[in-house]
């Protein structure tokens, strides 16, 4: 999100995803998994926020790409 003085604008939006069904998490206390699953899933949503979002075009054609 972007503030200016009048206003606030959203740049970009994103969600991100885990699920628990990998073998690592089966042996582990569940609040452990729950903690690291949501971690998982907030950088994914980051990251995603960040490839899609103008503020950091990644598509040549696109307006604002390069330097």
């Amino acid at each position: 999100m972007k503030t200016y003085s009048t206003h606030e604008i959203i740049v970009a939006e994103c969600e991100g995803s885990t699920n628990s069904k990998e073998k690592r998490y089966h042996s582990q206390d569940v609040f452990t998994v729950v903690n690291t699953l949501q971690k998982m899933a907030q950088k994914r949503a980051l990251v995603g926020a960040t490839l899609d979002g103008d503020v950091w075009p990644t598509h040549p054609g696109r307006e604002g790409y390069g330097p």
